[in-house]
């Protein structure tokens, strides 16, 4: 006797309800776990779409067995509107791949890594100039064009192709957070609990070498601030970065569904406004694919291999950067990389 399916019961408008909110659901879980930035809804009310770009093209990249999707924080400065104002640069970046049912793997990209920027597309219809500098001026270049207050699809689809032709492989998707969404976030979860050596919490106002519980705006400072701590190096940044990934991501696994559902959806729309992303990044299919993983598999969390430019400021691809972009795209488990 064939069994009949309750989905088909409900109403449209019921499953379309029920649909908004599990991807609501999966756009807060992966943009928590993966990097306090964002791979999330473009269905959420309030959430901007990156994929609007017409992209020329590219380099030829190899496709990956897994998904891999680029994770960008801005931090720009909101009352700049004179034109040359800062219109944000992209201090953390991140690759992060998901895995189904074994895990999601995310790979720090230093913000000071010498890159070749393609020539990108700019919204007046000309084209930004071929250069070699940092990663994180891919963004920048290509968004001068673009309104200051919200994210630029231009410069997301810029740093895209930049970070494209770093790994050799296509990239699925792109997010783009702005800084101040990470305290939204942490606030949100109610605070995270903190874990910092003595280096890192050296210089910062209310964290103590240990363990201790921190609000979003400790989180903001401890994971922006650069110059006056530690050595000054955007490396130290990224460790401090990392534990504050692991903070959030172990707070994230204390959520319980459906009793935290009013806590997950009042966080999507708090961060809607500061957040863009490609439409493809989220679907049902890719809901249940985070959800499962996040609770069963592994979350990694290392940084890119790399080594001294020479110039005392400037880092190149390090040994071990082919190794792990071939796992990457081969789907195998990342080698492990030394600090």
């Amino acid at each position: 006797m064939a069994i009949a399916n309750p989905w088909k019961r409900l109403s449209a408008r019921t499953r379309k309800i029920l649909r908004t909110i599990a991807i609501s659901i999966t756009a807060v879980l992966l943009l928590i776990a993966v990097a306090s930035v964002g791979l999330v809804a473009w269905l959420i009310s309030g959430v901007g779409r990156l994929d609007e770009v017409a992209e020329g093209p590219g380099p030829a990249a190899a496709g990956t067995a897994d998904p891999v999707y680029l994770l960008m924080v801005r931090d720009t400065r909101l009352n700049q509107t004179a034109a040359g104002a800062d219109v944000g640069r992209t201090d953390s970046m991140a690759l992060i791949r998901l895995k189904e049912g074994v895990s999601i793997d995310v790979v720090q990209l230093p913000r000071d890594l010498l890159v070749d920027i393609p020539s990108c597309p700019l919204p007046g219809g000309g084209a930004t100039e071929p250069i070699t500098t940092k990663l994180n001026a891919a963004y920048a270049y290509a968004s001068v064009e673009d309104p200051i207050a919200t994210p630029s699809a231009h410069g997301a689809a810029c740093a895209t192709r930049t970070v494209e032709e770093l790994v050799g492989f296509d990239i699925a998707g792109a997010a783009v957070l702005d800084i101040a969404a990470v305290g939204e976030i942490v606030d949100g979860l109610g605070g995270v609990e903190l874990c910092a050596t003595v280096a890192q919490a050296s210089g910062f106002a209310g964290v103590q070498p240990g363990c201790q519980d921190i609000d979003g705006a400790t989180a903001v400072r401890f994971a922006r601030t650069r110059v006056g701590v530690q050595d000054d190096s955007d490396i130290s940044r990224l460790e401090r970065q990392r534990a504050l990934l692991t903070a959030v991501a172990a707070q994230l696994r204390r959520q319980s569904l459906p009793g935290d559902l009013p806590k997950l959806m009042g966080l999507v729309r708090g961060v809607g406004g500061e957040l863009s992303a490609d439409e493809g990044m989220v679907t049902l299919g890719n809901a249940n694919r985070v959800v499962r993983t996040l609770k069963g598999g592994r979350y990694t969390v290392r940084r890119m291999p790399v080594e001294s430019a020479g110039d005392g400021v400037n880092l190149v691809p390090g040994a071990g950067a082919d190794g792990l972009w071939r796992a990457m795209r081969a789907g195998e488990r990342l080698p492990a990389v030394e600090d």
